[in-house]
C-alpha cells in the first residue's frame, strides 16, 4: 500500500449519515436503533444527516417525527436528483463530524455500535477509513449483501475490494474526505453504472495512502428485503457490473483490479469442470458474474468514448490507456477494437464466446 501521507490524529464527533428513499417503514426502525445505540452510551456528540432522495412515501413524516424526539442534532435535506452517490454528496456538504459513519436506510445499529467504533478510532495515528460486519436482519431474507468475517483485514493489491467494505456500515474520516473529494455519481443505486460507489472511495482512499480497514465486532443489521434467490441474484449481478466499470475506471493507476475479473473468467472455466460456483448458497455460476463484469467493462469503455461527464476517465480509448486495457486482457478474455463503432460489441462478442462458446447457427 502506498505510504500514508497522514500524521497522528483525533477523533470526537460522529455524523451519522443516511439516505433513503420510498423506505419508511425500514426507516422508522432504522432509527429506532440508532436511538437505542446512542442512549445505551449517553452518547450525545454526534449528529444525524438525513438525506431524502425523492421519496413520495411516508419518508418524509418519519423523518420529521425522528428529527423532532432526538436528544442530539438532526440534520435534514432533501436531494431530488435521483442516485446514492448524489445524496451522500448532499451529506458531505452538511456533516459537521470528524467522523463520517454511512449507514443504509434498511440497516439498524447494533446497541454497543458507538462504543467500539470510538475505541477502534482512540489510539490511530493515522487516518482509517473502516467498515464492520453486516448481518441479516430478518431470516426471511436471502443471505446476501452481507459481510461476516470473524477477523480484522486490511485492504491491499491481491483483494478483492467489491465487498470488503460494506456502504451500509462504512465509516470515513473527515480528513479522508478533504483529500478524496465527493463520491463518483456515476456510479451507486440510481446511477449509470448501478452500484460500487463505496467500492469506489475505497479504492481512491487506498490509492492514497490511507489504510482500509475491516473490524468485525463494528456491527449493523441489514433488513434488506430480498426473499427470493432472484431477487438477490439481480442484486449480485449488479454489484458485479458495477466492479466492472470500476476496475476500468482505475486501470491507470489500478491495473492489477482487472485481475479479480481474469480470476472469475477462470473460474468460469474450472467450473464446466465440476469447480466451485461463485456463490454456493445462492447457487451463482461464475460465468453470471464474469458475463457482468465484462458488462461493466463495456459499458464504461463506452462511456469514456462517447465523453460528456467522465472525469475521471478519458475521453477517448487511446494512448496509453489502450495500451493498459490491452495488456490488462492479454490473457484472452478479452480485447478493444480500435474503431469507436466496433469497441463495445467486440468486447461483447469475444467475452461471450469465451464465456459460453459460439452461437448456434
Amino acid at each position: 500500500m502506498p505510504q500514508s501521507p497522514y500524521g497522528p490524529v483525533r477523533h470526537r464527533r460522529i455524523s451519522v449519515i443516511i439516505c433513503t428513499r420510498n423506505r419508511a417503514d425500514a426507516l422508522a426502525q432504522a432509527f429506532a436503533a440508532l436511538r437505542a445505540a446512542a442512549d445505551q452510551r449517553r452518547e450525545r456528540d454526534i449528529e444525524v444527516v438525513v438525506v431524502d432522495n425523492g421519496s413520495i412515501d411516508e419518508t418524509p413524516a418519519v423523518i420529521a417525527r425522528f428529527a423532532d424526539a432526538a436528544p442530539f442534532r438532526v440534520v435534514t435535506v432533501t436531494e431530488p436528483r435521483q442516485g446514492l452517490a448524489r445524496a451522500r454528496n448532499a451529506a458531505l456538504q452538511l456533516a459537521s463530524g470528524d467522523l463520517l459513519v454511512f449507514v443504509d436506510d434498511d440497516c439498524e445499529l447494533h446497541p454497543d455500535f458507538f462504543r467500539r467504533l470510538r475505541r477502534h478510532y482512540a489510539n490511530d495515528r493515522e487516518p482509517v477509513v473502516r467498515g464492520g460486519r453486516v448481518e441479516l436482519a430478518d431470516e426471511r431474507d436471502m443471505p446476501v449483501t452481507l459481510k461476516l468475517s470473524g477477523k480484522v483485514e486490511r485492504l491491499d493489491r491481491k483483494t478483492p475490494p467489491g465487498g470488503f467494505i460494506h456502504g451500509c456500515n462504512m465509516t470515513i474520516p473527515r480528513e479522508v474526505v478533504h483529500d478524496i473529494g465527493a463520491f463518483d455519481e456515476r456510479f451507486g443505486a440510481g446511477a449509470r453504472f448501478r452500484s460500487a460507489e463505496d467500492t469506489d472511495y475505497l479504492v481512491r482512499s487506498f490509492l492514497h495512502g490511507v489504510p482500509v480497514e475491516y473490524v468485525p465486532d463494528v456491527v449493523v443489521r441489514h433488513r434488506h428485503g430480498r426473499r427470493t434467490r432472484e431477487a438477490a441474484i439481480e442484486a449480485v449481478v449488479a454489484y458485479a457490473f458495477g466492479n466492472g466499470a470500476l476496475y476500468t475506471k482505475h486501470l491507470r493507476r489500478a491495473p492489477f483490479l482487472m485481475n479479480h475479473v481474469r480470476w472469475t473468467l477462470f473460474g468460469s472455466v474450472r467450473e464446466v469442470g465440476g469447480g466451485a460456483p461463485f456463490d454456493r448458497a445462492l447457487r451463482i455460476p461464475n460465468r453470471r458474474i464474469a458475463v457482468a463484469n465484462v458488462r461493466g467493462i463495456a459499458a464504461f469503455v463506452r462511456a469514456s468514448m462517447a465523453g460528456g461527464d467522465l472525469d475521471s476517465g478519458p475521453r477517448v480509448l487511446g494512448g496509453p490507456w489502450r495500451r493498459r486495457l490491452k495488456r490488462a486482457w492479454a490473457s484472452g478474455t478479452a480485447s478493444v477494437n480500435e474503431s469507436r463503432a466496433a469497441g463495445e460489441a467486440s468486447l461483447r462478442r469475444r467475452a461471450w464466446r469465451e464465456l459460453v462458446g459460439p452461437r448456434e447457427a
